[in-house]
């Protein structure tokens, strides 16, 4: 769970990750299974993006039935899987921090958004 409600910053994140790069593609969200957890059902699968969730356990059942929701057992196999598909525009890591440290680690991040939340100390 996020540790603030910001619903400006959660508009700019649908915006941000749902409008692909030209009307015939979709974006991908790429996150951990807590991080998918966390997410309401209702608001799951995240809409107009493939979904792809990453856990260990192999025998996970996501809960959705959705096209839009693919399970990978690693970054490495989320990219495989979702290079498959032909319709995907930009891929986002939305977490959580496992998932965001193997992304960098890996060297796959071209941008990273992120919010500053004014008066947050660590």
């Amino acid at each position: 769970q996020l540790p603030w409600k910001i619903p400006a910053d959660m508009k700019y994140f649908r915006e941000l990750t749902s409008k692909p790069p030209s009307p015939e593609l979709k974006n991908a969200v790429i996150m951990g299974r807590k991080t998918w957890e966390s997410i309401p059902s209702k608001f799951r699968p995240l809409p107009n993006r493939t979904n792809v969730v990453l856990t260990t356990q192999t025998s996970y059942d996501s809960g959705s039935t959705s096209p839009d929701v693919l399970l990978a057992s690693s970054l490495a196999d989320a990219t495989a899987q979702i290079s498959k598909l032909d319709d995907v525009g930009t891929i986002f890591i939305i977490g959580g921090q496992q998932v965001y440290q193997s992304a960098l680690d890996a060297g796959v991040c071209t941008k990273v958004y992120y919010t500053e939340v004014n008066g947050m100390d660590d």
